[in-house]
């Protein structure tokens, strides 16, 4: 009970993280997260499956790691290198899809699922 006259002030902290504007390419995120997506490589389709507890799995589970969106990116950081990744994905894309996605290394097609 004694801390029920915190919560008006809590709500009014949190305020400004709720009135965002999602990203324009949030679309793709849901997508993305609802049906995993396929990074297809010359040699090597790689699976990818986002949890909604920011997790992800890839490789049939062999790679894992966390995700977040920061801005219109999606950040994931390995967790065997602790490397984050941020790369902004394109809008309108939904389930069946297949886009490039431009990185530094190289363009990657991808699949969502």
């Amino acid at each position: 009970m004694r801390f029920l006259p915190l919560l008006p002030l809590a709500a009014l902290i949190a305020a400004p993280a709720f009135a965002q504007t999602p990203p324009a390419n949030a679309d793709t995120y849901k997508a993305m997260i609802e049906h995993g997506i396929v990074l297809v490589l010359p040699d090597l389709e790689i699976d990818v499956h986002f949890a909604a507890d920011g997790t992800f799995t890839a490789l049939g589970g062999a790679g894992t790691g966390t995700w977040k969106i920061t801005g219109d990116q999606l950040c994931t950081t390995d967790s065997q290198t602790r490397v984050e990744t941020c790369q902004a994905y394109p809008a309108g894309k939904k389930s069946g899809d297949t886009f490039d996605l431009v990185t530094p290394q190289g363009t990657v097609p991808v699949r969502i699922l």
